[in-house]
């Protein structure tokens, strides 16, 4: 939970770094609030505008962490741009998101 906190208190820092552990506890925790957010807007539908605003409100900080993540990695953020290259670039990002740390 430690890693959510940091990842909403770093909301603006895209230049430092983010471990391999702090990255993926943090998209893990996002994942689980998101998942029960969606679950009951959708069992309650006059609730939906919630998932779409913590959807919203997640955006720039995990655009954060993942620039941070990639930093780390020995990366620039402009290797994010490859998750507009339809699957592969996914795969790439995603490759480069697991590597150890370059420092």
């Amino acid at each position: 939970m430690k890693e959510y906190i940091s990842m909403w208190q770093n909301f603006a820092n895209f230049q430092d770094t983010a471990s391999v552990r702090d990255y993926w506890m943090a998209y893990l925790v996002n994942f689980v609030i998101g998942l029960v957010i969606g679950t009951v807007a959708g069992l309650i539908p006059a609730l939906s505008f919630v998932a779409s605003l913590y959807s919203l409100a997640t955006l720039i900080p995990g655009l954060a962490i993942s620039v941070r993540r990639l930093n780390d990695a020995g990366y620039t953020w402009k290797s994010l741009l490859w998750v507009l290259c339809p699957l592969v670039g996914w795969i790439i990002v995603l490759v480069r998101l697991c590597k150890k740390s370059a420092y």
